[in-house]
């Protein structure tokens, strides 16, 4: 099987995956998630989060503790590239994309660039024990995460930890992968 089949494949079983999992396991995950990471968010004046999209783990409760104190970016898919914008509003600033996804409202917040950017949590549908992970295949991440010198740490459910997934010379290594 070719590197593309093998993705493809990977993709389809991740998302049944998450899909699959239950309230009470998304809830427990959300709640661990919080209390660790938000301690750890502390150390760092800007971070870059992310909105949950479909049956990705939820970050709202961290998100809107970030915007509060004033460190929250988070991504906005411009002409299919990812525009990083500063959020103090998570209720007030976040808009529906086209593919529903929560984003920043560019009229309502302001632009960030890479360099501001001291710790990112990177989403994906899954994760291995070499840092690697697979996303959606559009390779936005891809393109940005190398522009940021800040600390990566890819973010998921437990049951999104794959024993090793292949690579290609485009995809990111990540410093950390926590897992809930």
């Amino acid at each position: 099987m070719d590197i593309l089949a093998y993705k493809k494949k990977i993709r389809k079983e991740l998302k049944s995956v998450i899909a699959g999992l239950h309230n009470q396991r998304r809830f427990e995950a959300a709640q661990a998630l919080v209390s660790s990471l938000h301690l750890l968010c502390s150390y760092f004046p800007s971070v870059l989060s992310f909105s949950s999209f479909q049956h990705e783990i939820e970050m709202h409760s961290l998100n809107a503790k970030l915007a509060q104190e004033g460190r929250l970016l988070l991504p906005r898919v411009e002409n299919n590239e990812i525009t990083l914008y500063f959020v103090s509003d998570c209720k007030g600033q976040l808009i529906k994309s086209a593919k529903g996804m929560l984003e920043p409202n560019p009229v309502l917040c302001n632009r960030a660039r890479s360099e501001e950017v001291e710790l990112v949590f990177v989403p994906g549908l899954g994760f291995d024990k070499q840092r690697m992970r697979i996303g959606y295949g559009k390779g936005m991440y891809d393109r940005l995460l190398p522009k940021i010198g800040g600390k990566k740490i890819g973010i998921g459910f437990k049951e999104q930890e794959c024993d090793l997934l292949f690579t290609e010379a485009h995809d990111i290594f990540l410093h950390e992968i926590m897992l809930f």
